[in-house]
């Protein structure tokens, strides 16, 4: 039913919408980037939801594997914090942009074995107007919660990478080797 609206009424953004949409539902990436795009050049300069339509591509792109931009994180563990970690906790990841203290992109995971390798892309986006692809230098902050709050608390261990360039292509490793106490 879409489609023949959409063959009838080509431009009209809610249709084009909700094509997106139903095509992001049944996991037909291709379809809803195409949607997407569509709107992005239907809609006038400096409208309110370009951001967040350039964001809904970036996750479709990476859904789709498509993604070009991605920090491989490889997470390793001191022999100390290894042994005064309580089991059942959380693990957040943030990377920003070394500058603001808001995160580009955040990840939670249950604490499992270290070392931990993963990859963060566009889809990981705080704010669809700051992608991870945007960013020319990043800074990657993990953080095991104990309380399994978003919020660090005294006790909770955590590693920090330097600031370092990004490309879009690179890869980290950070120790998780300092312990929150009440300024950090």
């Amino acid at each position: 039913m879409l489609n023949e609206l959409a063959k009838a009424n080509d431009n009209n953004l809610q249709i084009l919408d909700l094509m997106a949409l139903n095509a992001w539902q049944q996991q037909q990436f291709a379809v809803a980037i195409a949607s997407w795009q569509k709107m992005l050049r239907l809609l006038p300069t400096g409208d309110a939801r370009i951001p967040l339509i350039e964001s809904s591509i970036e996750q479709a792109k990476s859904a789709s594997g498509q993604q070009k931009s991605q920090l491989g994180l490889r997470i390793t563990l001191s022999a100390v914090a290894e042994k005064m970690l309580p089991q059942g906790r959380l693990l957040y990841i943030s990377v920003s942009d070394g500058n603001s203290p808001v995160p580009v992109a955040v990840k939670k995971f249950p604490l499992s074995h270290f070392p931990l390798s993963l990859t963060l892309d566009d889809s990981n986006a705080m704010l669809p107007q700051r992608l991870l692809s945007a960013q020319h230098q990043i800074q990657v902050r993990v953080r095991i919660s104990r309380d399994g709050g978003a919020d660090s608390q005294p006790g909770d261990w955590f590693g920090l990478s330097a600031v370092t360039p990004f490309n879009g292509q690179q890869q980290l490793t950070v120790d998780i080797n300092q312990q929150v106490t009440g300024n950090n």
